[in-house]
């Protein structure tokens, strides 16, 4: 073998080896980026459901399909209300449950709950509810990990990594996983 071909032979092995190094650095720097579940269904909540569960259509109402994949469902034992304009809608105090695959898409699951809006007073997460005060709000989100992001007259909210908690004084809390691309139209429809 002359050393042209010796020196061939070393750079097509040195370039496999690369090619392996990188392949491995890109499988470890990808799964490093998947977000972690960590945000666990509290153990003082009367919520049947969570962020990221799969739903039981069979017991739940189909309340509205926003399209893109996200259905809105009436929790259990709630029922539709016919309306001053004849549509059937939610009752003034409910659960929903908003079920899509597009925010979840990144964790390789479809139809999952990913946002959760509560106006029914009887319902608690974390022992909050939508007439807790501005206090205990505040410190509960704050005992929970999340940073206090809004604190004004309309209400509070905080976010704990792509995990969001807002709570309307008076009115509702929503509780929501996030990818950042809607995060914006998300929060602004509640808080605006």
């Amino acid at each position: 073998m002359n050393l042209k071909t010796k020196t061939n032979t070393v750079k097509q092995i040195l370039a496999k080896v690369m090619i392996a190094i990188l392949l491995v650095v890109s499988v470890i720097s990808f799964s490093s980026c998947t977000p972690k579940v960590e945000l666990a269904k509290p153990e003082n909540t009367n919520l049947e459901y969570w962020l990221l569960d799969s739903i039981d259509a069979d017991n739940c109402v189909i309340l509205e399909d926003l399209g893109g994949g996200t259905i809105i469902y009436l929790a259990e034992g709630y029922e539709l209300v016919l309306a001053e304009n004849g549509k059937m809608e939610a009752p003034q105090y409910a659960v929903k449950y908003y079920v899509s695959n597009y925010p979840l898409a990144d964790l390789g699951v479809n139809k999952r709950i990913s946002r959760i809006e509560i106006t029914d007073p009887e319902i608690n997460v974390w022992g909050l509810r939508v007439n807790s005060t501005r206090e205990e709000i505040i410190a509960t989100l704050e005992k929970n990990g999340f940073n206090v992001t809004q604190n004004d007259q309309i209400g509070v909210s905080g976010e704990n990594g792509r995990y969001h908690v807002g709570i309307r004084f008076g009115e509702s809390i929503y509780i929501f996983y996030e990818t950042p691309s809607i995060i914006a139209g998300l929060w602004s429809i509640d808080f605006d």
